[in-house]
């Protein structure tokens, strides 16, 4: 289900046959009448909301599954009325670390291309005369960089990273790797031990730019330690 142009693109490159745009009670509608009116086998809930967790459960057969990894906010659901609709819930958190390694590997074999979405909006977005640069940005960076072998994502990551802190004026970059590094596996102790040995090839603004961008995106950062009273 999907209003969203690109996204149903990707998804029936990655083989769906129908797409269902209808919300609420035209979509639950829709869904049941391409179910013969039964409803679906399993759904996925991957949104968070409780006009798509309701849809979600009365889109589904009796005796269906809906799997939610959407993180629910203001989702109060009414138990009684989900307990007479004889469908199951399982939901929890997507452990993206336990399968990203896999996942890579798929992607550097050639076996998926998950990129094509980000390719698109690079390109969507950039005027006409600057449409070259993001064709090079594309080829070079995500189509020839990041397909070679011979070294691990995470490494990769790192080394990224440390290159955008020392050349300096990178600060969005280094944010955005920074993020790329926690994805991969990165903690947040690691970068600032990485952080620690280019300090004296850096110096210290740079170093002090770099420790903000990680600040920024871990939450270790948020709450100092008291020290403790002698």
């Amino acid at each position: 289900m999907s209003r969203h142009e690109s996204r149903q693109k990707l998804a029936t490159e990655f083989g769906a046959t129908d797409i269902v745009t209808e919300r609420e009670d035209e979509g639950v509608a829709r869904i049941k009448e391409m179910t013969k009116g039964i409803g679906a086998d399993s759904v996925l809930e991957c949104v968070g909301t409780l006009e798509s967790m309701m849809q979600a459960i009365r889109s589904t057969r009796p005796g269906g599954s809906i799997g939610y990894v959407g993180v629910p906010h203001d989702a109060h659901l009414d138990l009684q009325q989900v307990f007479f609709t004889l469908v199951r819930l399982h939901g929890g958190p997507a452990p993206v670390r336990h399968y990203l390694p896999n996942l890579i590997k798929l992607v550097l074999d050639g076996k998926i291309n998950p990129g094509n979405e980000v390719v698109e909006k690079l390109y969507a977005n950039s005027p006409p005369d600057q449409m070259h640069i993001q064709r090079f940005l594309s080829a070079n960076c995500f189509g020839d960089n990041y397909t070679r072998s011979g070294i691990d994502i995470p490494t990769r990551e790192l080394l990224t990273r440390s290159i955008l802190v020392a050349l300096g004026g990178c600060d969005p970059q280094v944010k955005g790797h920074v993020a790329a590094n926690l994805n991969v596996g990165n903690d947040r102790a690691r970068l600032i031990d990485v952080v620690t040995q280019l300090l004296p090839f850096i110096g210290y603004p740079r170093t002090l730019n770099a420790l903000r961008a990680i600040d920024e995106l871990t939450a270790a950062s948020l709450a100092p330690q008291k020290q403790e009273e002698r």
